[in-house]
């Protein structure tokens, strides 16, 4: 990941919350900071640079510069696009690509009408408030990639790793020093350390903290040219896997989904005697309550962990443990006993069988035995992974998340279709359709099973409407329209940015066409009226304008309706079932401005559903903080740019919002 080539040595933004002291001898310091608080640290080292920029627009309105202020606008520009490609934005790194070059343009001069003064601070201004438009994104983020917690030195690299790995659908907390104080009830989905150059007792000290007091995948970020070979292989003992601080965000998203796929199956204990089962299952453990002793081995067959309870005799503990170690299906499985003073030769008996003793099943136990048993399982073997409804849907879940990193990349669209039939597993019909999805579709694309009488197809570069097509097609030559199959199709990257998300925009059109017996292929863009949601709304007093924007968005595939009435507008996002995703709202719209439309949507919650471009030609500052303060993400002057209005467009569709 390229460096934001920026000072880190600035005074931190403030945090939203104390950091309360972690468990362990975990060390101490720094703050726990919420995501709003790292984008604002990226605001301020971004501010710095634009600064110098601006400052020497200015100078060049009035005189030519000197060679070292020409060098320092260079540089300061150079540090933007650097800073803006490790944060994926293209096109603001375009836009401060732009600066030297109209610096360095030999034909303008400083009065010819159109001064290179004005263009670059044009630039500037177009830079801020593109930054401000993905900022405000990243609160439309759906966080389908859970908590990831973040340790370490608030670095431009690591908050520019963290900034990333948000976009892609996870929810940043981060500490510049100790681990913050964790739940135990709500783990997150992984901890990633920073280790730069601390001492390597300090990095242990923190991935301790995190093992006593979560189940989660710990990552450490290592960087190769501050440590040594013997510091690396130490801390490899301690973390679930060590990656280098230069890591692509995008491959540190994949190993993240990884290790999330590899602990998405479900962990059971199987209990004896008075347990603590509350406690089991707050660390989400399944549990089965085993009467007898004797009936362990038969129920230990299902997998698990097994635990006894302090109730248990401890000569039945013992008769039983040898039992499970001498049957092959059984003789890995974790056993756990919980006695409180367990003499010499009870100890050293359960050493030899493998049997863990606790004197009490406390939060520590219910971790570590997790741990346990996660590392039991075998690791997704990703390379090996062929298409096929074989696959287990923490393996198609991965592969999925890989398809939709190289779209997003590639900007092509993937349909991800969730296939829903009554029959039973083992029934002809379920036989045959599972057979018929591994023969139908092609080697490149994903099939995979969620649960029993569930399936998930991800077509790759398909969009929505082509894959649901292609599905009709197939329910039409198989004949699957008997009533037990429902089928949804969603697409990335508008209905979602994840395998989890989209399967879900998925479930929630075959739920709604299943409630009024709608078709048995049904897109999220369906509604039971019949009516389909445009991903756009138009609404501009100047038709030329609206049907400008109209052209240009259906182009690149994005359905738009326009209006030329505030009040219309007003009535339809207030009362309609399927709201468009997003409204160009024009601030001179007759009948009802765009500040009334947007001050009276507000208290309906209509907002909350469709995100608010304003257009205005209006010059005052103070329109356009009204119209971010009563809802709207992004402002846009006029006369705007159709080609920077439709990559905002397409950049707030892309975050789910």
């Amino acid at each position: 990941m390229a460096d934001m080539a920026v000072d880190d040595n600035e005074a931190t933004a403030p945090v939203s919350t104390a950091r309360a002291p972690a468990s362990g001898s975990a060390p101490t310091g720094g703050a726990d900071a919420s995501a709003p608080a790292v984008w604002e640290r990226i605001r301020v080292r971004l501010d710095r640079h634009l600064h110098i920029v601006e400052l020497h627009a200015h100078h060049l309105l009035d005189r030519a510069l000197e060679p070292a202020e020409v060098r320092a606008v260079v540089v300061a520009a150079e540090g933007l696009a650097a800073a803006f490609a490790a944060l994926t934005l293209p096109d603001l790194a375009g836009l401060a690509r732009r600066i030297p070059a109209e610096l360095h343009r030999p034909s303008v001069a400083v009065d010819s009408g159109d001064p290179v003064g004005v263009r670059i601070a044009s630039i500037v201004d177009d830079i801020r408030v593109l930054f401000a438009s993905a900022v405000a994104e990243q609160s439309y983020t759906t966080h389908v990639g859970g908590t990831i917690v973040v340790v370490g030195p608030a670095a431009a690299r690591l908050d520019a790793l963290m900034w990333v790995v948000a976009r892609r659908g996870s929810e940043i907390r981060h500490s510049s020093g100790a681990l913050p104080a964790l739940d135990p009830a709500t783990p997150p989905a992984a901890v990633v350390i920073g280790a730069g150059a601390a001492p390597d007792d300090e990095i242990r000290a923190v991935c301790r903290a995190a093992r006593e007091q979560v189940d989660a995948p710990i990552v450490i970020l290592l960087d190769p040219s501050a440590c040594g070979g013997a510091w690396a292989r130490t801390l490899a003992a301690e973390a679930t896997t060590i990656v280098p601080a230069d890591i692509d965000p995008d491959a540190l998203v994949v190993e993240l989904a990884r290790l999330r796929a590899q602990r998405a199956t479900v962990v059971r204990a199987q209990v004896c005697g008075t347990v603590a089962v509350e406690r089991l299952v707050r660390h989400g453990v399944e549990v089965t309550v085993v009467p007898r002793p004797d009936d362990l081995v038969r129920a230990a067959r299902s997998g698990g962990a097994i635990v006894f309870g302090a109730d248990v005799p401890t000569g039945l503990v013992l008769a039983a443990t040898r039992l499970i170690r001498s049957t092959p299906a059984t003789r890995n499985l974790p056993v756990w006993a919980v006695m409180a003073a367990p003499d010499d030769v009870v100890d050293l008996q359960a050493a030899g069988l493998g049997l863990r003793l606790c004197p009490e099943l406390d939060d520590v136990v219910v971790v570590s035995m997790v741990q346990q048993l996660r590392a039991g399982e075998r690791e997704v073997d990703l390379g090996s992974l062929e298409s096929g409804t074989r696959l287990s849907w923490a393996a198609t879940r991965v592969l999925v998340d890989r398809s939709l990193i190289a779209a997003h990349r590639s900007r092509s669209p993937v349909s991800i279709i969730a296939i829903d039939t009554d029959a039973d597993p083992g029934s002809p019909v379920h036989q045959r359709l599972a057979e018929l999805l591994a023969r139908e579709f092609r080697r490149g694309d994903v099939t995979g099973t969620r649960e029993p009488g569930r399936f998930v197809v991800a077509l790759n570069g398909m969009p929505r409407a082509s894959a649901a097509t292609r599905m009709e097609d197939l329910v039409e030559r198989f004949h699957l329209d008997d009533g037990t199959v429902r089928i949804g199709v969603a697409q990335f990257p508008g209905d979602g940015r994840s395998a989890a998300g989209l399967v879900a925009a998925a479930d929630a059109a075959v739920e709604r066409s299943r409630a009024v017996d709608g078709p048995i292929v049904t897109t999220t863009t369906w509604r039971p009226d019949g009516g389909a949601a445009a991903d756009v709304m138009v609404v501009d007093a100047d038709p030329v304008v609206a049907r400008m924007i109209v052209a240009a968005l259906t182009q690149v595939g994005i359905t738009t309706d326009a209006l030329d009435d505030g009040r219309l507008a007003f009535d339809h996002l207030r009362t309609v079932t399927a709201p468009p995703r997003v409204l160009v709202l024009d601030l001179d719209a007759p009948r009802m401005d765009g500040l009334a439309v947007l001050r009276d949507l507000r208290p309906t919650g209509a907002l909350g559903r469709t995100a608010v471009v304003v257009t205005s030609a209006r010059s005052s500052e103070a329109d356009t903080r009204l119209a971010f303060e009563l809802g709207a993400v992004d402002v846009i002057r006029k006369p705007l740019t159709v080609t920077v209005l439709t990559n905002r467009i397409r950049r707030l569709l892309e975050g789910g919002t």
